[in-house]
């Protein structure tokens, strides 16, 4: 392959098969009626048309531009890679129905029109530039530039052919100035998939320009009662091959579409039948008669026939039934014509025997019938001409009934456990009525926890004494007792309260020296004996509290047992704060904390107050560490500093008694383990007030 460059994009174009220069501007897109498209000189080789380019030997070439931006791959879905046969079908806004794709060998036969050298090339190429000028003067360039100093054209198009390699071939043509280059050629494209906008696709049809015209003539004819009737002796009669009347034995005949079923055309000898039944009324018939000896070579026509008498028009319908059976459809004859004439109606088909037509016309569904899609088939006819028929379908849909479960919730306590929901069908529905048993069976599909269950009696879910606390999941179904297979399913969530440790107070202050008291229970009844165990857990002041045990049963678990929480004084002048765990087996661990208020400050100092974290509390990552300051009579709190460990970390200056850390505490700037979280609040006397609890960071 020669390679050739154009001053005017600087760039190479290989192999004369790129149909575009990557570099070069866009053109804009061509059309049909673009000017571009219209004829060019062609050299004196051959002759230009509206539809491209005439090359003297039976083909005219459509413009390359016309069909640009199209995979090779694409093409191949509609077009045939012989050659001969013409393409079918559309790919985009881009039409190819009616042309033939042109082989490597048929595009090389083009372009030996301008370098008849090309033909015994063995690379498929001319390095010719007055080829390139001549090609793409006569094909529309499908990319071009030009401007004061430079210019250049190029026509390129995929060919049907692949190469040994297997990949498919393009050609192309054109020439650049300065300096003078240019050439036609074909070659190998890599990729079968590319979509280039500047590449087309070669295409061509017999335009009879070398004495072989084909010219198939419409035709039409009519019949008064169809039974088997020729109403076209010869569609051949008026047709020309070569300036000769077209026969069996010189073109070949192909019926391509018919409006009726029953007209239809015979290839061995060019008639056109009515078959017995056809309606009366109008239709049309497509044919294409092909040369013999070029098959290529075509043309088509249509015969319009007449079927003459009463019109028996019969129209499809639809309608459906539920499985309980009904009308479907009250009359097929409400949309069908027949003139007012006497009809007869019969079943042709039914793909069920409990889809059924009447003789008044209704369609019904038996009961029973299973859901589903039906087809009916009839055939309307004239009462005194039994071929004047016309046939058609009812398609009916026949549905269960709507069963409907819906989801339900409720709740129990662990013990004694009991019904959390007294019947999942309350809400349930089979053909909008409440869904019940015996017109519905119920099952338990699954159940998160083996103690939530379903009562199939009665449709209530039951919680089992002692079931772990939590939310359960149980999955169940309904189905419809007369088609077992109509069902639905639906969840039934259950939460389930698990025994708890009841404190009549979970925090409270007290004064240090003295001491408070808060009763304690249990939730529920348990199964046995519950002891739970009293004791202090950590603070930044050290509080006891009796009984250090508590012991419920199932006689006195709701009977409030009183603790007593004594403080110690110590000397210092800061609030401090304890924690109490009430602790059991398998229960949840209730902290209660108490803020123990110091007895020697002075009279008027401000009072602090952490409210998080909480004292006791286990915290890591990032936390709030907020709190309040309260200023005696007469005096306004000022600002608040933040102290961890005896470390100042933040100071909020404000007035309106609220502080906090802005962008929260980071407790990852301390070691893990028990940390003093101290909040030191000043009035407007200078006065401060501190409180200070202790928490466990744990990151």
């Amino acid at each position: 392959m020669r390679q050739f460059q154009t001053a005017a994009l600087a760039v190479l174009c290989t192999g004369f098969l790129l149909a575009s220069c990557s570099t070069e501007p866009e053109r804009p897109a061509l059309t049909p009626e673009s000017p571009e498209l219209a004829p060019r000189p062609s050299l004196g080789v051959a002759g230009s048309t509206p539809l491209g380019f005439s090359d003297g030997q039976g083909k005219v070439w459509r413009q390359p531009a016309a069909t640009t931006g199209l995979s090779w791959n694409q093409i191949a879905t509609v077009c045939p890679r012989d050659g001969l046969n013409p393409c079918q079908g559309t790919i985009g806004s881009k039409d190819l129905s009616g042309w033939v794709w042109a082989s490597s060998t048929q595009v090389l036969q083009l372009m030996s029109l301008f370098d008849p050298a090309i033909l015994t090339s063995p690379t498929g190429s001319s390095a010719s530039v007055m080829a390139g000028i001549g090609f793409s003067s006569v094909f529309t360039p499908t990319q071009w530039f030009a401007n004061t100093y430079s210019s250049s054209q190029w026509v390129g198009g995929w060919t049907s052919s692949k190469d040994a390699n297997g990949l498919p071939i393009a050609g192309g043509g054109g020439w650049s100035t300065p300096p003078h280059a240019g050439g036609i050629g074909i070659g190998p494209v890599t990729n079968p998939d590319e979509a280039n906008p500047a590449r087309g696709v070669f295409l061509w049809r017999a335009d009879g320009s070398d004495g072989r015209g084909i010219d198939a003539v419409d035709d039409s004819g009519s019949v008064a009662e169809p039974g088997g009737t020729v109403v076209v002796a010869n569609v051949l009669a008026n047709d020309v091959l070569a300036g000769e009347a077209a026969t069996v034995g010189t073109v070949t005949l192909t019926q391509l579409a018919s409006t009726s079923p029953h007209v239809s055309l015979d290839p061995s000898d060019g008639s056109v039948d009515v078959a017995l039944g056809a309606p009366a009324g109008a239709a049309r018939l497509d044919y294409r008669i092909c040369e013999t000896a070029n098959p290529s070579n075509c043309d088509q026509a249509a015969v319009a026939v007449t079927i003459t008498g009463t019109i028996i028009d019969a129209v499809d319908d639809q309608g459906g039934s539920k499985t309980t059976g009904g009308t479907a459809v009250a009359n097929v004859l409400a949309n069908d014509s027949y003139e007012g004439v006497p009809v007869t109606l019969t079943t042709v088909s039914s793909d069920d025997v409990g889809i059924t037509l009447d003789a008044s016309g209704a369609v019904s569904v038996a009961r029973g019938t299973a859901a589903g899609t039906y087809r009916l088939v009839y055939r309307l006819c004239e009462a005194t001409s039994a071929t004047n028929c016309d046939t058609a379908v009812v398609v009916v849909g026949v549905v269960d009934l709507v069963i409907d479960a819906t989801d339900d919730q409720g709740g129990a306590p662990s013990n004694p456990g009991g019904t959390a929901i007294g019947s999942v069908l309350s809400n349930d529905r089979l053909d909008g009525a409440v869904a019940r048993l015996g017109t519905v069976t119920l099952s338990q599909v699954s159940s998160t926890d083996p103690g939530v269950t379903l009562d199939l009696t009665d449709g209530s879910v039951e919680v089992q004494a002692g079931t772990a606390g939590g939310v359960h999941t149980l999955r169940y179904r309904i189905c419809e007792v007369a088609v077992p297979g109509n069902c639905d399913e639906a969840n039934a969530v259950v939460t389930v309260a698990p025994q708890t440790i009841v404190a009549s107070k979970t925090s409270f202050s007290m004064k240090e020296g003295g001491s408070a008291t808060f009763t304690v229970r249990l939730a529920q009844p348990p199964t046995g004996p519950v002891p739970v165990s009293v004791s202090y857990y950590a603070g930044t002041a050290t509080v006891t509290a009796a009984p250090a045990s508590l012991t419920f049963t199932p006689a006195n678990w709701n009977t409030p047992v009183t603790v007593t929480v004594t403080a110690p004084k110590d000397s210092d002048k800061v609030d401090n704060a304890a924690t109490i765990h009430l602790a059991a087996t398998g229960l949840a661990t209730v902290p209660v904390v108490i803020g123990v208020t110091d007895i020697n400050k002075s009279s008027g100092t401000p009072i602090a107050t952490i409210t998080a974290p909480r004292n006791g509390a286990t915290v890591s990552g990032v936390v709030d560490f907020t709190g309040t300051g309260t200023a005696a009579a007469g005096a306004t709190p000022v600002e608040a500093k933040f102290i961890v460990d005896g470390n100042r970390i933040h100071t909020d200056a404000n007035t309106t008694g609220s502080y906090r850390i802005p962008a929260r505490w980071n407790t990852r700037t301390v070691a893990n383990g028990w940390h003093v979280l101290e909040l030191r609040v000043t009035d407007s006397t200078g006065k401060d007030g501190r409180m200070t609890v202790k928490v466990l960071v744990a990151n």
